[in-house]
């Protein structure tokens, strides 16, 4: 039988930074490099979406062309890329869209690619396809009627969210789950905008961000908890007051979200949706990430905690307490799009549209890895 929220005691806690003081990370956490490790091909626009599978890095967004490290050098690339990780160099890979990918998944073997594209390598493939780690296009078929700016793969079920309402000519608003084959599952949690950020939880609950008001005909302010399989909403007990673009579960199995609207917030919740801690940023967090024990975060913010600290659009955080690591001070010239970080937490790629960070030249992708 359904119980809402399992019954739970909801004691929230709410820590908001109003000064950040210098603050060295502790031992359980790795500071990411001051610059970029790698000389990597960057691309000729943003780069929004990125996933790691090996000593690879899969790369989507606006693009139709990568660029050289020394800038001398291009190659046609249709929104899809891929670099390796261990020499910067570009890839065959190169499956082409014909507009922007948004999202990206994988299951280690093939990469689910989300965006506003209708083919694929030529071939028909409308918001939502899956390719091959040779770049071929695979049978997988599960047309929207909207762009897909959310993905996540947990076993062989594909959550899918973002501006349709139809998922292979059936009713789904916003958020839809299909088997990795492509068929359409009857998951249907209906929400009533947009859904841009999709996580899990150790339960198996499925978290759910975006500019949604409402779920399943209940008020449901910007996140919220689901089923994995009736998609009955569990009621996130914290509510987020603007738009959750961006999720992802620690290794702590508490969850940490990118929260754009008037200004930004970086905040964490429990895996319950107890309120944690808050940053208050003034513009727009667009991507989280969790890295060598840190939380990253990266946007087209100047300033947080209402001027008191100046450390622009990229930053880490510890994800106990929120306090960010000021050690870290990389600040891109211009807005952050996408996260990436691999298995073993010692590599992260940052994509968007800048094109310096750490007082390098970064043409929109930079990769930073640790021991």
């Amino acid at each position: 039988m359904y119980q809402r929220w399992r019954g739970r005691t909801r004691g929230l806690a709410m820590v908001v930074l109003v000064a950040l003081p210098l603050v060295l990370p502790s031992a359980a956490q790795a500071t990411p490099p001051g610059k970029p490790t790698l000389s990597t091909w960057g691309a000729s626009s943003a780069v929004r979406a990125q996933v790691i599978v090996g000593t690879t890095l899969y790369i989507g967004g606006d693009f139709t062309s990568v660029i050289s490290p020394d800038g001398t050098t291009s190659a046609p690339r249709g929104h899809l890329a891929a670099i390796d990780l261990t020499t910067g160099d570009l890839l065959p890979w190169s499956p082409s869209a014909n507009g922007e990918v948004a999202a990206m998944a994988t299951d280690g073997v093939n990469i689910y690619v989300g965006g506003a594209f209708t083919k694929v390598n030529g071939t028909s493939r409308v918001h939502l396809a899956a390719v091959d780690q040779t770049g071929g296009l695979l049978s997988f078929k599960a047309a929207t009627n909207g762009k897909v700016e959310a993905l996540h793969l947990l076993g062989t079920t594909l959550y899918v969210g973002g501006a349709f309402t139809a998922v292979r000519g059936t009713t789904r608003d916003y958020l839809a789950a299909v088997s990795t084959t492509g068929t359409l599952l009857d998951w249907d949690p209906e929400a009533n905008a947009s859904v841009r950020a999709i996580t899990s939880v150790a339960s198996g609950d499925i978290v759910v961000g975006g500019f949604f008001t409402a779920v399943g005909g209940q008020s449901i302010d910007h996140i919220d908890a689901l089923d994995p399989i009736t998609g009955q909403s569990k009621s996130w007990s914290y509510p987020s007051s603007a738009e959750v673009v961006g999720l992802v579960t620690g290794p702590d199995d508490d969850v940490y979200g990118a929260v754009a609207g008037s200004g930004g917030k970086v905040r964490s919740w429990t895996n319950e949706g107890d309120l944690r801690w808050t940053v208050y940023t003034d513009g727009d967090v667009n991507a989280i990430a969790y890295y060598g024990g840190q939380v990253i975060a990266g946007g087209h913010w100047i300033y947080m905690n209402s001027g008191a600290t100046y450390l622009p659009r990229l930053a880490a955080f510890d994800p106990a307490t929120g306090t960010v690591d000021m050690t870290w001070q990389p600040k891109p010239n211009k807005q952050i799009w996408s996260l990436a970080t691999d298995e073993a937490g010692t590599t992260l790629g940052v994509g968007g549209v800048f094109t310096t960070i750490s007082k390098t030249t970064e043409r929109r992708l930079a990769v930073f890895q640790s021991s």
